[in-house]
């Protein structure tokens, strides 16, 4: 059941919401590109390529992510189905991978502020989850048992 939750965030999740996210919407990808060259040593030639070799390199993932935005109240919703009556994913009682997993891509995009974070915040369950979720990644929280 674990294993079935944590495919079902990488194979399906990840696609539907983190694309389209951070590459589908257009101030986010920029965004996303400043982050990492602030974050990043690069040249001044590099810094200045990244845009545009990653533009072109990247073209068809956009496109596809910004033809998918139209899932992404789809992919919140069977999110929310997943969670069921929770506290974690798949009704479980404890945290799994699959829920540090998805916490990861989802509170980036509302920690940061990234647009599409109000489409997060609208939703009470996924809120709480999220609540749920943030203690138990704190750095030296034991997990797993």
């Amino acid at each position: 059941r674990v294993f079935a939750l944590e495919r079902w965030v990488d194979d399906t999740f990840f696609p539907r919401f983190y694309a389209p996210v951070f590459w589908g919407i257009p101030a986010n990808r920029e965004r996303a590109i400043a982050l990492f060259k602030e974050t990043t040593r690069m040249s001044s030639l590099e810094s200045y390529l990244l845009p545009r070799v990653a533009g072109v390199m990247m073209r068809d993932l956009i496109a596809r992510a910004q033809s998918d935005l139209y899932r992404l109240a789809a992919t919140l919703d069977e999110f929310e189905s997943r969670l069921g009556g929770g506290p974690f994913l798949g009704e479980l009682g404890q945290a799994s991978l699959a829920d540090v997993s998805a916490f990861a891509a989802m509170s980036v995009v509302t920690d940061a502020d990234f647009e599409g974070a109000e489409r997060l915040r609208e939703r009470p369950a996924i809120q709480d989850w999220m609540a749920r979720v943030r203690p138990l990644t704190s750095p030296g929280t034991r997990l797993f048992r």
